[in-house]
C-alpha cells in the first residue's frame, strides 16, 4: 500500500487491474486498497479494470462476465465504505477523462 501511496502523490492515474481474478490479490484485498486510496485523497486518480481476456472469464464458460465490476466488485467497495458517488468517479469520471483526446 505504501508503494501505491508513493505513486499516487505524483498525481499519476493509478489502475486497479485483474478484478475477479483471483491468482495474485482476492477482490476483497483490492477493495480495501481502493477504499484505502480512497480516504487518502485519490478518488480522481483511480481506474478499475477486470483484464476480461480469455473466453473462459464469460459466463457462458463459466467465468464471472462482463457484469462483475458491477454485480461482484462494487458491492465489495461498498462494504469497506466507498460510496455511490466515489463509484461514479472511478466508473464513469475518471475513464472519461483519462481517455479523452483533444486534437
Amino acid at each position: 500500500m505504501d508503494r501505491l501511496r508513493s505513486i499516487a502523490a505524483k498525481g499519476v492515474y493509478l489502475q486497479i487491474d485483474h478484478i475477479g481474478f483471483e491468482v495474485q490479490q482476492r477482490d476483497r484485498q483490492r477493495a480495501k486498497t481502493v477504499a484505502g486510496l480512497i480516504k487518502d485523497g485519490h478518488v480522481s486518480q483511480l481506474l478499475l479494470s477486470m483484464d476480461l481476456c480469455a473466453k473462459s472469464r464469460l459466463h457462458w464458460h463459466d467465468g464471472h462476465g462482463y457484469d462483475y465490476m458491477l454485480a461482484g466488485f462494487a458491492p465489495l467497495l461498498a462494504e469497506e465504505g466507498v460510496s455511490q458517488s466515489e463509484m461514479d468517479t472511478m466508473m464513469i469520471d475518471n475513464p472519461r477523462r483519462a481517455l479523452a483526446y483533444e486534437v
